[in-house]
This record gives structure tokens, C-alpha cells and sequence, in this order.
């Protein structure tokens, strides 16, 4: 049986320049340097500012805070200003970016889809927030390589969404260990959203939710005759029960995740051919 899943301790200190940054920063800050990304993170929900990448600061990233006013934590809102006027690109990765008066200084903001078909979906429902959201960016890329073309099936509605790949720089996933005598299957997964981000599109339902799918496949490392690693946070313990009777492997993905540099990179790296 699996262990219970409890989040991984962090003896890291802070280098950044704030000198009490949570713990939360302190992992992320630590994770930023060692893969030397430097920029501006942010979510949806009005928390944080803006996302874009900058190189050769002495601070690696920042969060800026919206609820009262405008507030950073890391790189000064000086620094920040000035990002968002001389960035070549500022790319909203995944739509998670809230416009504000500071961000829309810049033409080019870049919107980046990773989840194709949800956006598309909303326009074709005449929703008028993500019409106006989408309108404001310079460009539109996304990963679903067939939206736009006939072989989608969403209406565009003159939105032009231009086909990319998400990048991966290898020289980050190098490893100087022997390849396993046995190959290993790995995955790390959100197991259920609880159908909160599930659409629905002329008659139909589209679930966001990863547990259903999984659950078809429960018997395929038997199946296969090979191992599956699996780190995702099934609460059900009858379904752990049922993947681990059925030969999978359990992770417990916060424990990967709470030590970016050090946690999943490193376990990627042990199974990397």
C-alpha cells in the first residue's frame, strides 16, 4: 500500500532579495534560479501580476500582488514597470494572466493555449469576457495544431490561433545516470477537478477531469508486462487499492512538486533514455 501523501519539507534558505519570503517563494525562488528563468509569475484569480521571462537579473522572479493596489515581492515594482515596457515578448501562458493598468503598457503580449478547445468553445457560445480577454493580446498560440483548420470542428470566429509546440530545453534534463535495466511508464496527473472545469459543447460533455480515462487503463501493466509509475493524488483509497493490485506504481506528487529543482526534475531524470 501507498503511504499517505504529506507535503515535502524544505531546508532552503531565501536568496532573494526580500529577506522573509515564505516558504512558498523559498522553494520557488530556489527552482527559478537553479533552472535560470527569470521573470514575473501570476494567476487568474487577481493574487499575482504578470508572466514574462527576463535574463540576467539579480533577483530570478517576482510575484506582484493586486488586492490592495500593487505590491511586489521579489524583483522591486519599479523593475517590474519596466519589464513589461521593454520585454520583447510577454507571454500569458495558459490564460492566467489578469490584465492591469501596469501590464497594458506593452503591444505584445503574447496568449499561449495549452488546453485547446476550451477557449475556442466559449467564443463559438458568444461568451463576451473571453472574446474581449482574447482581443487583447498581440497574438494567439496555441498547442491544438489542427484549431482553425477543417479538421476542427469549433468555429474560429476570425480569431487566427497560430499552431505551437511547447518547448523543451534539454540541456536542463541531462543526466548522468546508467539507463534502468527495465523501462518505466511515468506520468504525474491532477486525478479529478471535481467537474468544475468541465464544458459542455452543442450537446455534449467535456470532462477536465483525468480519472475517468485513467480508470479504462487500470489492468495495463499487466497488459504490458512493464512497470507504471503513476504520482497523482487519488483520494479514494479503494481506487489506490485497485491501480496498486493491479501492478502500479504511487507517487505522491507534492512531494515531487514542493521542491521543483530537486523533486520532479530529478525523478524525470532517473527514468530519462
Amino acid at each position: 500500500m501507498s503511504q499517505g501523501c504529506r507535503p515535502a519539507s524544505s531546508g532552503s534558505s531565501c536568496n532573494s532579495s526580500c529577506s522573509s519570503c515564505p516558504s512558498w517563494f523559498q522553494n520557488e525562488t530556489q527552482a527559478h534560479r537553479h533552472h535560470g528563468f527569470h521573470g514575473i509569475d501570476a494567476d487568474r484569480r487577481g493574487d499575482l501580476a504578470a508572466h514574462s521571462l527576463h535574463c540576467g537579473t539579480a533577483t530570478p522572479w517576482a510575484r506582484g500582488f493586486l488586492h490592495r493596489g500593487f505590491s511586489a515581492l521579489g524583483l522591486p515594482l519599479k523593475k517590474i514597470r519596466q519589464l513589461y515596457r521593454e520585454a520583447d515578448a510577454i507571454l500569458n501562458v495558459c490564460g492566467t494572466q489578469e490584465f492591469n493598468n501596469d501590464l497594458l503598457v506593452s503591444d505584445r503580449i503574447l496568449y499561449v493555449e495549452s488546453d485547446p478547445g476550451v477557449e475556442q468553445i466559449k467564443v463559438d457560445k458568444g461568451v463576451k469576457s473571453t472574446m474581449e480577454y482574447l482581443r487583447g493580446h498581440r497574438a494567439l498560440f496555441t498547442f491544438g495544431e489542427n484549431v482553425g483548420t477543417k479538421s476542427f470542428p469549433v468555429p474560429t470566429h476570425g480569431f487566427k490561433w497560430l499552431p505551437t509546440r511547447q518547448p523543451v530545453v534539454t540541456d536542463l534534463w541531462k543526466t548522468k545516470r546508467s539507463p534502468a535495466s527495465a523501462p518505466v511508464f511515468t506520468s504525474v496527473a491532477n486525478w479529478s477537478t471535481s467537474g468544475l472545469k468541465d464544458i459542455s459543447w452543442r450537446g455534449e460533455r467535456y470532462l477536465w477531469s483525468k480519472s475517468r480515462e485513467f480508470l479504462r487503463f487500470v489492468s495495463a501493466p499487466a497488459k504490458a508486462g512493464e512497470t507504471f509509475e503513476l504520482a497523482t493524488n487519488i483520494k479514494d483509497s479503494k481506487t489506490r487499492t485497485k491501480f496498486e493490485r493491479n501492478g502500479w506504481r504511487l507517487r505522491c506528487p507534492l512531494q515531487m512538486t514542493a521542491g521543483l529543482a530537486t523533486g520532479a526534475r530529478a525523478i524525470w531524470q532517473q527514468v530519462a533514455r
